[in-house]
């Protein structure tokens, strides 16, 4: 470990003055722009008080103005304040690079590029910038290059620097070799969690920024073992995409899907620590919420898991290939049926008739295009009819209009009209109920204890997780689900989690964008009904495979101990010890739990099989614990002791996991899935209360 030497703290001293006069910069600014604001809209106020002076162009003008300078103060202040926090730790590392016919320089990189326009000084590199690359890269010897913008700069790493601060000191600074050193890595996980996702610029590996950096213009499917650190890589992915294609990407054209509230709040920093503005958060409970009741994918998961009768079963048949490949064939012959359409005793078109034009035109997919297609058709024969009977039309016109009326606008009005009624009962005849219609096809298909359940749902007003998908994917087939075409890139966690029906709806609906997907098979909930094969997802997605073959969340001990429950583990281990995990023969799960808390550091989650098991427990101890329950999809992750059970665990870690196993339900080989996942929760401590 080098000694700190007296130009490195003369150069923090130059940055951190850098960025005190950058923060005085931005808040004036943003002062400036809000006192401007306020005095645009006095003068409007004293030049025009009645409103009756300016114009709607003008004040349309000075609509936009007042709103871009509202942006930009917003913005100044936001920069402002990650410039505050950025203040304790500037940059991480510095690399002495020697392009080939030219002098050393020193590029020092940080979460964040620091550049002087005045001085035309850069102080810092972003992380993210191509430069950055050689930090992250492991190259043979000391020859290097990174990708520019110009092309390929080659020459020699001559020094590759680390840096270390605590509470804004720069505590010590490390000279590597031509990797990231284990030191820093050991260093970096050795830390305990916290109740948020960690940035890990500072010790991304190489397979990691390998993944980080990949095309853009690609779909990528990154694959990796409990602990590899793929959700951490999926979203420095996303904030790498922002920064490198920025003229053409923005995080309000970036969605995430993830499985819970509980998820979305443990991530929901990331992002903005990384720089950029947050992006959205979705799940499928969310989409599923609109205009329909349902129970939710975790309900499933655990009474699948619970062994609910003829559950897993049923929700296989819904799930296979043959039965989404019997819907849409039931879809696309589906025949719609309309009334008949007729005025004063004629018949103007016939249902019939209308169905035949819809069918002439399957490439029509689109609900409101179908119902334009079929509208127009009846309008044509609206028109046709008005001409045609025009005498007719005439006499009941002036019938019906008053002495002062003009017969030729009454018609006209008439006509306008029949056309509105015309085309609301077509409409309501296209969109067929979708529940209705799921009825027909279980019953078509022939599943008599599928359709009997369905029928009895529905008529509890409160249907399955995986027959609101099926609704949800014949919304798709029928047009009547709204794409997202301004998204441009979604992020995918968990994918292994996710149904091919819940695949092929978000391809659906995001037609326009490429996606980032996170998967692992190892810790798929429910393999039987959901995508854990990843070469199924890389066709559907025709994205190409990246995988992650290293874990680096647990000690080896506890990596060791938790691989023993997968049939055959196919990764690699990074090497930091710690304590043999420790499995207690308990008489009272609850005492010996508070015993365990009683001795941790750090976070700490109880981890049960089910639900109603994380319920008993924690009624029991929040007599006199501290702890909090999630049982709930809805729940917004926080920094107490967490109860939960292990399908709500899903990409979170813990300094210390309790995982309770009630009457050996973890054992056998049909479990290893669940007890590896609680497993893999821990970064440190272990403790299997068996009672």
């Amino acid at each position: 470990m080098a000694k700190i030497e007296k130009e490195e703290l003369d150069y923090l001293e130059t940055v951190r003055d850098f960025m005190d006069r950058e923060i005085v910069k931005l808040n004036n600014l943003s002062q400036e722009l809000e006192e401007t604001i306020i005095k645009e809209g006095q003068k409007f106020a004293q030049d025009d008080p009645y409103q009756a002076v300016y114009g709607s162009t003008a004040l349309t003008e000075l609509h936009y103005s007042i709103e871009r300078k509202m942006l930009r103060s917003e913005t100044a202040k936001q920069d402002a304040y990650f410039l505050k926090g950025l203040k304790n730790h500037p940059y991480f590392a510095r690399i002495d690079f020697k392009e080939d016919d030219y002098p050393t320089e020193q590029f020092y990189i940080g979460l964040k590029s620091l550049f002087d326009e005045k001085e035309i000084a850069p102080y810092v590199y972003d992380w993210r910038a191509p430069i950055a690359g050689l930090f992250y890269e492991d190259f043979d010897t000391s020859k290097a290059f990174y990708e520019a913008p110009s092309g390929r700069i080659e020459g020699e790493i001559e020094r590759k620097r680390q840096y270390k601060f605590e509470n804004g000191e720069l505590v010590y600074c490390f000279d590597s070799d031509i990797k990231i050193d284990d030191y820093i890595l050991q260093q970096a996980l050795s830390e305990t969690s916290t109740d948020r996702l960690k940035v890990i610029v500072s010790s991304i590996q190489k397979e990691q920024n390998k993944a980080i950096r990949f095309g853009g213009d690609k779909n990528l499917i990154i694959c990796g073992p409990a602990g590899s650190g793929k959700t951490s890589v999926g979203f420095h992915r996303i904030a790498y995409l922002l920064y490198r294609y920025r003229h053409n990407l923005s995080s309000a054209e970036v969605v995430m899907f993830t499985g819970s509230d509980i998820f979305a709040s443990y991530v929901s920093d990331i992002i903005p620590e990384l720089g950029e503005a947050p992006i959205k958060d979705f799940n499928f409970y969310a989409l599923l919420r609109n205009g329909m009741r349902t129970k939710d994918y975790y309900e499933q998961a655990e009474a699948i898991i619970s062994k609910e009768k003829g559950r897993l079963e049923a929700a296989k048949v819904k799930n296979s290939p043959e039965f989404i490949t019997f819907v849409e064939k039931f879809v696309k012959d589906f025949n719609f049926t309309f009334s008949d359409f007729s005025l004063y005793g004629d018949l103007v078109y016939s249902g019939e008739e209308i169905a035949k034009h819809l069918k002439s035109r399957p490439k029509i997919t689109e609900f409101a295009d179908k119902h334009n297609l079929i509208s127009d058709y009846a309008n044509d024969k609206i028109n046709s009819y008005f001409a045609n009977n025009y005498e007719k039309l005439y006499e009941i016109a002036d019938e019906q209009s008053s002495i002062l009326d003009d017969t030729g606008d009454c018609i006209e009005a008439m006509k306008k009209k029949i056309k509105q009624e015309s085309r609301n009962r077509l409409g309501n005849e296209l969109n067929i109920d979708d529940y209705s219609l799921l009825r027909k096809i279980y019953e078509a298909y022939g599943d008599n204890a599928i359709t009997k359940e369905y029928k009895k749902d529905v008529g509890n007003g409160l249907i399955k997780f995986e027959d609101a998908m099926l609704v949800l994917f014949l919304r798709c087939l029928l047009g009547k689900m709204h794409q997202k075409n301004k998204v441009r890139h979604v992020l995918i966690d968990e994918a292994q989690d996710f149904s091919i029906l819940q695949h092929r709806v978000i391809r659906y609906l995001y037609p326009k964008a490429k996606f980032t997907i996170l998967t692992d098979s190892n810790q798929a909930i429910v393999p039987a009904i959901n995508s854990a094969d990843v070469n199924e997802i890389a066709a559907l997605y025709e994205a190409e495979i990246l995988r992650l073959n290293k874990s680096y969340r647990s000690t080896k001990q506890i990596s060791a101990f938790a691989m023993k429950h997968l049939p055959s583990p196919d990764y690699e281990t990074f090497e930091r010890d710690g304590e043999e995990p420790v499995i207690i023969e308990s008489a009272d799960a609850c005492e010996d739990i508070r015993s365990v808390l009683g001795s941790a550091d750090g976070s700490v989650c109880i981890i049960t099989k089910t639900s109603p098991e994380a319920k008993a427990i924690y009624n029991k101890l929040i007599v006199d614990t501290d702890i909090e329950l999630y049982a709930d999809k809805d729940k917004i992750f926080g920094n107490k002791a967490a109860i939960m059970p292990v399908v709500y665990t899903k990409g979170l870690e813990f300094d210390n996991v309790i995982i309770v196993d009630n009457d050996g339900e973890f054992d056998g080989e049909e479990n290893n899935p669940y007890f590896y996942m609680a497993a893999t929760r821990a970064l440190h401590k272990l403790t299997i209360i068996k009672c």
